[in-house]
């Protein structure tokens, strides 16, 4: 939509990356990179002070000190396009800041109530209650001892035995966050989309939790991974490397943790939400 608005309007349209993301680094490795301390510098308040500097500095570059100016973002993008114009009103004209999550809540059960939403939405019940009835299961095998995990290991090709419910988490949340990324990215880029995936669920001939599985796997040759990997301690590990700068995870995981909580759980009352406890 900002594509199209920057053509009729003849506006100059920028891209700004968010410090400590991609190659934005204040800190390279051999400075201590992500390490915590350095960290300390990540906000998003200082984010919205870069793109005050930088709005300021173009506009000088093209000479266009005049022109108004409109912030514009997606989800926390969105929200930053959003804060932007509260707290720098006499740089900016107008934020147009899309599925913004703008009040931070730690218990963000809303996220997977528009997940579920959407699911029903594109491909009607069926998907849902699929999800539903498969997760069910899933959690009764899990419960059931190590017979029961075994079945869950092998069928969703789980990398190594689950060492304690951290890593029974872990799964869970991988399985979760397969249909959490396919509704947020839905229509971007060449992958499958949410009716897609859904459609390949409700038409699979076996029982829901075989389909499920079905589904996961293929989730996971799409990633070009060959198992499910469950554990927490890897998570964590992969967590506190200081220079993996490119995957974004510590600082997301730092931001969350420090500012807004966001963290997607299943604790809606919503009666139609498939995902489980």
């Amino acid at each position: 939509a900002m594509d199209r608005y920057a053509s009729q309007y003849q506006a100059l349209e920028v891209a700004l990356e968010h410090r400590f993301y991609g190659s934005s680094q204040p800190f390279p490795a051999t400075n201590g990179g992500l390490s915590t301390d350095n960290l300390n510098y990540l906000s998003a308040q200082q984010a919205l002070a870069d793109a005050a500097d930088f709005i300021v500095w173009i506009k000088e570059q093209y000479n266009a000190t005049d022109s108004q100016i409109v912030t514009f973002g997606c989800s926390y993008s969105g929200a930053l396009a959003a804060f932007f114009r509260t707290k720098y009103p006499h740089i900016t004209l107008a934020s147009v800041a899309s599925s913004a999550p703008v009040q931070a809540v730690v218990d963000f059960y809303q996220y997977l109530n528009v997940v579920d939403q959407s699911l029903s939405y594109f491909v009607g019940r069926k998907c849902d209650e699929r999800i539903a009835a498969a997760t069910q299961q899933i959690q009764t095998l899990l419960k059931s001892g190590p017979a029961g995990q075994q079945q869950i290991k092998d069928k969703f090709k789980v990398c190594k035995p689950f060492a304690g419910q951290n890593d029974i988490a872990t799964f869970m949340s991988n399985l979760m966050g397969n249909w959490q990324g396919l509704v947020q990215y839905n229509l971007e880029g060449a992958g499958p989309t949410v009716t897609d995936m859904c459609n390949k669920l409700t038409s699979n001939p076996g029982s829901d939790l075989q389909a499920y599985a079905d589904v996961s796997n293929f989730f996971l040759a799409l990633n070009g991974e060959t198992c499910n990997d469950a554990s927490y301690t890897g998570m964590v590990a992969e967590l506190t490397n200081n220079n993996e700068f490119q995957s974004g995870m510590r600082q997301w995981i730092y931001q969350t943790c420090t500012e807004f909580g966001y963290f997607q759980t299943t604790d809606s009352d919503d009666d139609v939400q498939p995902f489980g406890d």
